[in-house]
């Protein structure tokens, strides 16, 4: 039976591997725009609900949960790294 979207949703919000992901994609794009960001593992833990509850992405990690898959904060199978830079350029767009 599926999880529920909110409770997949929450369980995103905990996952570091992910927080990690988005931290370093966040670091190398605010370096491409000469934008720096000061503390990058805070600004991805300030938007954690934000990224976690992008539509496409709790699919993704309820399909995963799904098939067995438990490591899929870190799966760039699951939410690919074309998501986390979609997601960071669109967060730090003027």
């Amino acid at each position: 039976m599926a999880e529920s979207s909110y409770w997949t949703a929450w369980q995103m919000t905990l996952n570091l591997d992910l927080q990690s992901r988005v931290a370093a994609a966040a670091q190398q794009e605010s370096e491409a725009t000469g934008s720096p960001i000061a503390d990058v593992e805070a600004w991805a833990r300030d938007r954690r609900w934000d990224y976690s509850t992008q539509t496409d992405w709790v699919s993704a990690v309820q399909a995963a949960m799904e098939t067995g898959i438990t490591a899929w904060g870190s799966n760039p199978t699951v939410i690919t790294d074309q998501h986390v830079l979609s997601y960071v350029q669109a967060a730090l767009a003027p």
